[in-house]
């Protein structure tokens, strides 16, 4: 048996990471650390003391839905 104290950040594949960054933004509040070109966005939420606690990959508008490999969807929590 584990307790869980502490989530350091998800990392998720999406179709569209600049319109999914702005939506984490613009609704959740988050803020925005570093981007590595259109494609790749970290973000932190207000009151975090984590370098990112949101990473978002861009994988294309035709991307397949969730499963297993590079498809949209969560690639890993840490």
């Amino acid at each position: 048996m584990f307790t869980i104290n502490r989530l350091n950040h998800a990392v998720l594949w999406v179709r569209n990471a600049g319109a999914t960054r702005d939506f984490y933004r613009d609704v959740l509040g988050f803020n925005a650390v570093k981007s590595m070109s259109e494609q790749a966005h970290f973000m932190r939420a207000g009151g975090s003391d984590n370098h990112h606690d949101l990473g978002l990959f861009g994988i294309g508008a035709g991307a397949p839905a969730p499963s297993r490999g590079e498809r949209v969807g969560l690639y890993h929590l840490a």
